[in-house]
Parts: structure tokens; C-alpha cells; sequence
């Protein structure tokens, strides 16, 4: 058995048993790994409070190679991201960024990269409100790109030449320009507005800020096509709960 101190981020917590909790974190030493909290959903636990997704925490905990849940034993708060927020919207896309580390990555995967990615992005979209669904799009580029699925915007993936707007098919995962694409099979139009602010968002420094991503004329969500990029690599679909609550309650907006 081994002691690992790490920092963490919480992704997500279920109750186990009358007062334990099954805790998911995305560490720095150790990728994704699972911890059971014994007790803490006791009143004076000293792990109360602490174990809320969107957290971003200093952990210490016991690792046995042969467990696929270990025990956590000490935990302190570095940063509470969206702590005071009563924006639904604005939770939502930080908890799209923990359920797709959930869901994209495989358990002890460790990739320092995409631990910072995560940290960077929290930070940017906790200070940067007006921001979030920018943030969101560049972390769903750059979480593609270092899983080894990067985009190309640049030229149409068939013939190789260069795109002005594109065609994406979802069932090749291809970005195509209108001469190569087989009409027959499902497609999304990329207008090269789209193309233009991909193109910015994979060269931006976050630190710098983020431009405004903004359309002249009704498109498809953007967020939705890169959700569908990084499903069809990853060879399985991806539903994220956060963006559907974030559909439902922008649909029920309009409709009032």
C-alpha cells in the first residue's frame, strides 16, 4: 500500500452505505481514481463540505494497486470554483468540463496536460463569466487535440485542399470540403465564420482572453459538434447531462 499526496479536482460524488461517499477525482499524479470517504456524511466529518464537484482539492489517500476504489484519508480546499454563482448557466458548463473528463478518460490515465487544461479552464471561467461558453469550446479543442484528435480546419481531410467552409460528416468524423462529400450520408454545414473562430481558439493564450464567439446567422451549436467529433473517436457517444439541463432550460426561456 502506498500514500499519495496530489492535488485533485471533484468530478462527481454518490452516498455509499448510511454516512460514506464514493468520491471520483481527476488527480495530477494519477489521473482519474476513484476514493471511498469513510463517514462523510457525518455532521463533524472532517471530509464535509469538501467532496462537492467543481472543488479543487489537496488530497491525501491510501493506494493498493489490487483495489479499484481507494481510501481517502485527509483533503483540503485549494479553490472553490463558482462558489457564490446562482447562475444556472454558468455551473452548467463548468460541470460539462468534469462529466467530459469523466467520460473521455480511461481510470489512472494520467496526463499532467489535461490536469492544467482542467485547472486553467475552471480558473478562466470563474473569473470570466461573460466568458463560459467561449471557455467551454476552447476545452473541448484542446481536450481533443491532447487525446490525439485534433481538428483540422485548415484543409478538407479527402482531397487536402484548403477550406473556406466545410462539410462534417458524422458518421466518417471527417471535416470535408462540398466537392468531396457524399451527399447521401448525413452532413453539418461549417461556415467558415465557424472555421475562422476554430482557427483562433486553437492559437489564443488563455491567459490573454478569449474572443467572443458570435454568429451573423443561425448555424449548428458548435458545442454539439465537437461533442460528436470527439464520440466518433473515441468510438462510443457521448451524452453530456449538463448541456441537456442547459437545452432544456434555454428552450423553456424561449418558449415564455
Amino acid at each position: 500500500m502506498t500514500v499519495i499526496k496530489t492535488e485533485a479536482l471533484v468530478l462527481k460524488s454518490i452516498p455509499f452505505k448510511e454516512t460514506s461517499s464514493i468520491v471520483q477525482l481527476y488527480t495530477k499524479e494519477k489521473g482519474k481514481v476513484s476514493v471511498i470517504a469513510k463517514g462523510a456524511r457525518r455532521l463533524k466529518s472532517p471530509f464535509r463540505g469538501y467532496l462537492e464537484p467543481l472543488s479543487y482539492v489537496e488530497v491525501i489517500y491510501y493506494h493498493k494497486p489490487t483495489r479499484e476504489i481507494q481510501t481517502l484519508s485527509k483533503i483540503e480546499f485549494i479553490q472553490t470554483f463558482f462558489q457564490n454563482s446562482t447562475e444556472i448557466t454558468d455551473t452548467a458548463y463548468a460541470m460539462a468540463v468534469m462529466e467530459c473528463i469523466d467520460k473521455f478518460i480511461h481510470g489512472h490515465q494520467k496526463d499532467e496536460r489535461i490536469f492544467l487544461l482542467m485547472v486553467n479552464v475552471m480558473k478562466f471561467m470563474d473569473s470570466n463569466r461573460d466568458f463560459i461558453k467561449e471557455a467551454f469550446i476552447y476545452f473541448l479543442l484542446k481536450i481533443s487535440a491532447t487525446l490525439g484528435y485534433k481538428t483540422d480546419f485548415s484543409t478538407c481531410s479527402v482531397c487536402k485542399q484548403p477550406l473556406k467552409s466545410a462539410l462534417y460528416e458524422p458518421s466518417t468524423g471527417r471535416i470535408i470540403c462540398r466537392r468531396c462529400a457524399d451527399f447521401q450520408e448525413r452532413v453539418l454545414l461549417l461556415r467558415d465564420e465557424i472555421l475562422d473562430y476554430m482557427r483562433i481558439l486553437e492559437k489564443v493564450d488563455l491567459e490573454a482572453g478569449l474572443p467572443k464567439f458570435q454568429l451573423a446567422k443561425p448555424s449548428i451549436d458548435v458545442i454539439d459538434f465537437l461533442v460528436s467529433y470527439i464520440s466518433y473517436h473515441l468510438d462510443f457517444p457521448v451524452k453530456l447531462k449538463s448541456l441537456e439541463i442547459l437545452a432544456n432550460l434555454e428552450f423553456n426561456i424561449e418558449e415564455k
